[in-house]
């Protein structure tokens, strides 16, 4: 049953006995089960017996005799307490009457330092923080809340963070014993999307793919070329990436690897995680080269943009450097029986990791090249 508030209104009425000496007070603050104290005074009067009483007979006295004593209100009603006074022959009553008690509960009122959030992480998944915080009462209890918390005076504010749109409650006690409660609703809005392309890849060993961003669903806030990417990797696959955050990188892994990408918008709301697979296989028709082994040099690595290629000896054609954008940037032709070396200049080009691919007749190999500043 909810505990409620009470109003008292009382009055004091005499002409019972002989002597009218008795009086009590009462607390002002009357709640349903809520202990109120009753203090009585016997005026001049002196070797006195008290009695306590109420009618209707729905409330319960901590004790009968005495000159100080407890009432429970257990229904919602008009309620006459009576105390007689006995003190040898002289007799002395005195009564107090409730009048229209309503039973109103504690008014407790909720602020919030936002109706809405959104998700700010995946894993674990975590939104940005509401502050909820209580007024109307002494002490308060929130649920659900983590970790839980019991009734204190210094839990009127609470600090929220939830995975979906969540309903919390707080309950309010007065320290005479009444209860309020109140509930509120933080919206989480819903996370938006985005695509990867390609969605997935298979390449073969040694070869790299580049993976694009794009199509930002509905419910991303703010200009996309301000949102923030994350990329993260397999472990069996670290550092296979040429840029961590940007919305295209070139992935070159050595195993079949997963990637997972999420975007952040400008209100710091993350989007829902997407996921790509590259798988690397062997394929037929190219010559399998030892890890570390190569039959042409390449130096310096990493340069300032000055590279170096001795090609002599090999079938190699043509010969590529691509940047972390799938572009394009340097490009050359060669005849490994003819030309001795080459020399990729990427002085003009930004600091950053490049791609190297040469090409022959029945292979291609793909080497990165770290421009320094």
């Amino acid at each position: 049953m909810q505990i409620k508030a009470l109003l008292l209104y009382f009055c004091l009425t005499s002409g019972f006995t002989a002597n009218s000496q008795a009086s009590f007070t009462i607390g002002p603050s009357v709640c349903i089960n809520g202990p109120v104290t009753l203090a009585a005074s016997a005026g001049t009067l002196s070797g006195v017996a008290y009695s306590w009483s109420v009618a209707p007979p729905s409330a319960s006295f901590s004790a009968l005799t005495g000159a100080n004593t407890t009432i429970t209100f257990t229904q919602i009603g008009n309620y006459t307490v009576s105390l007689s006074l006995t003190s040898g022959t002289v007799n002395s009553l005195a009564q107090h009457s409730t009048n229209a008690i309503t039973g109103f509960p504690i008014a407790i009122n909720i602020s919030m330092s936002s109706f809405t959030t959104c998700l700010m992480m995946n894993s674990p998944k975590l939104s940005k923080p509401v502050t909820l915080t209580a007024s109307g009462a002494d002490y308060f209890n929130w649920f659900p809340y983590s970790p839980p918390s019991v009734p204190c005076s210094t839990c009127s504010s609470i600090q929220v963070r939830p995975q979906s749109t969540t309903c919390y409650s707080v309950y309010g006690y007065s320290y005479a014993g009444c209860t309020g409660s109140a509930v509120v609703c933080v919206s989480v809005i819903p996370q938006f999307t985005f695509g990867v392309a390609p969605p997935a890849a298979t390449i073969c060993e040694g070869d790299a793919v580049f993976f694009t961003c794009g199509n930002i669903g509905p419910g991303a806030a703010g200009n996309p070329s301000a949102f923030t990417y994350s990329w993260t990797e397999s472990p069996n696959a670290a550092f296979s990436l040429s840029s961590y955050l940007t919305p295209t990188t070139l992935a070159t892994p050595l195993n079949s690897t997963t990637y997972t990408v999420e975007v952040t918008d400008t209100q710091s709301c993350v989007s829902q995680a997407q996921t790509v697979t590259v798988n690397v296989q062997t394929c037929v028709g190219l010559v399998d080269q030892e890890e570390g082994f190569y039959d042409f040099r390449l130096f310096p690595n990493p340069s300032t943009g000055q590279f170096t290629l001795d090609l002599k000896g090999t079938d190699f054609t043509e010969i590529q450097v691509i940047n972390s954008n799938g572009q394009l940037v340097w490009q050359g032709l060669c005849n490994g029986e003819q030309d001795n070396y080459k020399e990729p200049d990427l002085s003009a080009l930004e600091t950053g990791l490049y791609l190297l691919i040469l090409k022959g007749p029945n292979r291609k190999q793909v080497i990165r090249l770290v421009k320094l500043i």
